[in-house]
């Protein structure tokens, strides 16, 4: 049965300056809207629409807790799963985004790099399995009880 469908993301209205970008390395078919009235039902005003050729917008709409919902149409069922397929990629890019923004920011992290890829990995939280992003950082200079001009780093 048809009808519009509404998610969770782990998007952030504090990192929305990394959302736009994301949307557009992750979805460069696309065009990204700011501010604009979503093409699904009810016609929702969204913060960010994704206009595809030939499809139903998608739109990410910022709440009171600093989240945004993601709105689409979905002519079937599994939301959950049609909502995952399409911001894995999103994510993807949106945590490059957040890192860099904190390597430039965090004095804590002045040296750091990022290292590799974002990689999915699950965690267990609260007795639960979790889907994470991580990425790797590597600073310079030394590690305690390190050699000379060795890295030391860790996961984010």
């Amino acid at each position: 049965m048809s009808h519009m469908m509404k998610g969770k993301t782990s998007l952030t209205v504090e990192n929305s300056d990394c959302i736009e970008e994301a949307l557009k390395e992750a979805m460069p078919q696309a065009t990204i809207l700011k501010d604009e009235i979503a093409q699904i039902s009810r016609r929702p005003k969204c913060d960010y629409v994704i206009r595809r050729r030939g499809q139903y917008d998608i739109g990410l709409k910022a709440k009171e807790d600093g989240t945004y919902d993601i709105l689409g149409y979905n002519p079937g069922y599994g939301d959950a799963s049609k909502i995952e397929k399409i911001m894995s990629p999103v994510y993807t890019s949106y945590v490059k985004g957040v890192v860099k923004k904190a390597l430039k920011k965090n004095p804590q992290l002045v040296g750091m790099t990022m290292k590799g890829e974002v990689k999915d990995a699950e965690i267990m939280k609260d007795g639960k399995k979790k889907k994470m992003k991580h990425i790797r950082l590597v600073g310079g200079g030394f590690a305690s009880g390190s050699k000379k001009g060795s890295k030391s780093g860790g996961w984010v």
